[in-house]
């Protein structure tokens, strides 16, 4: 019977669930997994961490669900429970996000360096990763949920409960000061090396 009702969209199923068939969450468990436990693992960096906090997330949807009212698309609303699960978990532990080679490519393709010597990868992504590190938890966030998870920003600002224009203020913001930081790292090692 699942297996039939798999073709319809998040609110059958909210629908179903909570007219008693429990089994229709499993779909939407099923639907959203991969895309909540990339966004947690972003945020924490650790994937024992990351489906924790997935199944919990997923737990709290659940158990929610009657509360949700369809303002926002269910995936908006429980990536907006993974997100604060993440963050929380992230204090708690005070974790940082690692940057890797895509955040690399990120950053030269998104203008913040117009460095395109495949030498300099190595060291433009230790002065990506510093820049990262440095960057408040809501900045990383930002950053990882628009570059990585390919969200928009009316969905950034609704799981971070900000304005699309606060969203877009901070987005450049926080490029900018990924650029400074770069660019300070960079003049750094050349002059250290010179």
């Amino acid at each position: 019977m699942i297996d039939k009702m798999s073709n319809k969209d998040d609110g059958y199923y909210i629908g179903e669930v909570l007219n008693g068939n429990t089994s229709a969450f499993a779909i939407l468990v099923d639907r959203h997994k991969d895309m909540a436990y990339n966004l947690s693992y972003k945020i924490v960096h650790n994937s024992e961490d990351a489906e924790e906090i997935t199944q919990d997330a997923f737990v709290k949807a659940y158990r929610s669900l009657a509360r949700f009212k369809g303002d926002a698309r269910f995936s908006t609303w429980l990536y907006r429970i993974v997100y604060n699960s993440s963050i929380s978990h992230i204090r708690k532990k005070q974790r940082e996000i690692p940057v890797d080679n895509k955040s690399v490519d990120m950053l030269k393709y998104s203008g913040l360096t117009d460095e395109q010597d495949p030498k300099d990868d190595e060291l433009l992504a230790v002065a990506l990763r510093m820049a990262v590190d440095s960057l408040p938890v809501q900045e990383k966030t930002m950053i990882t949920l628009y570059y990585y998870q390919n969200t928009s920003i009316e969905e950034i600002a609704q799981i971070m409960s900000l304005s699309g224009s606060n969203v877009k203020v901070r987005l450049f913001r926080t490029r900018k000061k990924l650029y400074e930081h770069i660019r300070s790292r960079m003049k750094s090692e050349v002059s250290t090396n010179l």
